[in-house]
This record gives C-alpha cells, structure tokens and sequence, in this order.
C-alpha cells in the first residue's frame, strides 16, 4: 500500500486527533484544579474576614461574608455561619432557612447537631412572637367640595371735601423783663487751713509706724514647679500616646480592610495609650493652671525674699472623664 494513499492519510489523521485529544485533556485537568483551589482559597479568605466581623459584632457584613464564601466553596460549615450571624442579627426566619437547609442537604455533616439545636431555639422564638395581626385597612375620607367664594364688590369710595387751612395767630410782642441785680457776697475771712490739724498733731504723741513686710513668694515657687512638672509629664504621656498609637495603625492591613491581630490584644492596646492621653490631658491642664498662677502670684507679690504671709491652697478633684484644679487664696 502507497504510504501517500487516501486510507492512509486517513488513519495518520486520526492518530493525529487521538494524540491532540490527550494532551489537551492532560493540560486542562491541572487548570481546573488549580480553578477549584483558588476558589477555594477565597472562599476560605471570606469565611476568615467574616469571623471578624462575627466577633465584631457586625452581623450583617458576617452574614454575607459566609454566603459569598459557601457560592464559591458549597460546604454545610459556611452555610451553618451564615445561619449563626444571621441568628444573632434578628433575622430569624431567615436563620431558620440556613439551619433546614444544613440539616436536609448534609445529615452527616457535624454541623448538623449544632444545626438542629440552635433551630430549636429559632422555632421558640418565632412561636413566641406570634403570628403577625393583619394591619386594618385605613378608610380615607372623601374631600368635601370647596366652594367657590364670589368676588367681593368693592366699596364705593366717598367723595372727600378739601379742607379749608386754619388761620394762624399772630404772636403778640414780648416785653422783656427788667433785670434785677445780683447780690454782692462778702468774701469769708482767710484762715490757715493747716492751723488745727498743726495743733491737733501738737497735743497728741507722736508714733512711727513701721511698713509691713513684703510677703515671700514661697506659694509661687511651690506653683511654679507643680507647673513645670505637670507640664513635663503631660509631654511625656502624650509621646507616649503618639508612639502608642502609630504602633497600632501600623496593623492595619489596606487590602482587607481590618487590623491584624488578635481581638483582645488590640483592645488592650486601644486602652492602653487611650490612657496615656488622659494623663497627659490631666497633667497638662494641672500644669497649665499652676504655671499660670505662680506667674500671677510672682508678679503681684512684689520683690521675692521676704516671708509669705498669704495662704493658698491648691485641691485636686477627681472626676469622672478627668479631673478639675480648685485653688483657694
């Protein structure tokens, strides 16, 4: 047989074609693999991201969270979430459906005793609420025809007389009084002003007084320093609260959109430098006060060196978000 004959083109071909179909079934299997993997890692990324929001207390975005993750990778485990945060989110009826559905499509999944427990709990619920009242249907009343009002005829108006201008009188002259004289008053006889106090001083004895001593600022020093170190420590705290939270931003993750960590060690964190600015607020203001009060007492009390006789006391008031400075002087 010719190796160029029609029958043996014809069998080369379809070797040809057997040959194509192998390795073409050989090269898609690994892709559909590799598709159903990267769904499922998804899916798993979903669930992870919605257990936060679960945590969070943010039930809704859990809720569609896991249904988004059961279309890509359908296991009862996604489904029985979904059911769960929307459980807690109040949508009963609808938690009642995803409980169904995982007990019906997966009896011998795990997930089915849970399942089976919590729609109990759905059933007693909705059986104490009650069966919805059908609202009454609310009857409106028909609009009463206006009428409509007849131009009102205008009144006629009545003719006004001119009226005639009143005479005006003529003043009469003014005769001008005569002026009488001013009395002449006699001036007083001068004396020494300074005459009866020369002769009180005269009779009585003499006494030096001695001038008062000019108050020691030790108030003020003392005001001076709880200003400083308030002042101090409020700077302290505050880069304290600074380096506290840059450290805590720098756990947020942009593509997820949540921080990185555990839920109880970022709260502590949160409190911690929450807390360090507190105290630096606290501190600052007590400071700010103190500082401001030393300045006014230095430069009302006069030259410093002399003993301070004023008393002044400073009390601090806790509060409840804070404190308050009460000075007393």
């Amino acid at each position: 047989m010719n190796r160029y004959s029609p029958a043996t083109r014809g069998a080369s071909f379809v070797r040809c074609a057997v040959a194509l179909a192998i390795v073409a079934s050989a090269v898609s299997a690994p892709n559909a693999a590799w598709a159903g993997t990267k769904a499922q890692l998804k899916a798993s990324a979903l669930s992870e991201q919605g257990t936060k929001f679960y945590l969070g207390g943010q039930f809704g975005a859990a809720e569609a969270l896991f249904r988004e993750a059961y279309k890509l990778d359908p296991v009862p485990g996604y489904r029985y979430s979904a059911a769960r945060a929307a459980h807690k989110g109040g949508k009963l009826k609808v938690a009642l459906a995803d409980y169904n559905h995982v007990i019906d499509k997966y009896p011998e999944s795990g997930m089915v005793v849970k399942a089976k427990f919590h729609r109990e709990a759905v059933q007693k619920a909705l059986a104490a609420r009650g069966p919805a009242k059908p609202t009454a249907p609310v009857a409106v009343a028909k609009p009463e025809p206006v009428a409509t009002p007849e131009p009102a005829k205008p009144a006629p108006v009545a003719k006004l007389a001119p009226a005639k201008p009143a005479p005006v009188a003529k003043p009469a002259p003014a005769k001008p009084a005569p002026a009488k004289p001013a009395p002449v008053v006699k001036p007083a006889p001068v004396t020494n002003p300074d005459a009866p106090a020369k002769a009180a001083a005269a009779s009585k004895p003499t006494s030096i007084v001695k001038p008062a001593a000019t108050p020691t600022p030790v108030v003020t020093y003392a005001a001076l320093g709880v200003g400083v170190i308030g002042l101090a420590t409020a700077g302290v705290f505050a880069a304290s609260w600074k380096s506290g939270k840059d450290a805590y931003d720098a756990k947020y993750d942009d593509k997820e959109g949540v921080y990185i960590g555990e839920h109880d060690a970022l709260q502590k964190e949160v409190e911690a430098f929450n807390n360090d600015l507190i105290v630096a607020y606290i501190a600052g203001g007590v400071g700010a006060v103190a500082a401001g009060f030393g300045v006014y007492k230095l430069l009302t009390a006069g030259e410093p060196g002399s003993n301070d006789s004023s008393e002044t006391t400073m009390t601090l008031i806790p509060q409840r978000n804070g404190a308050s400075l009460l000075v007393r002087f």
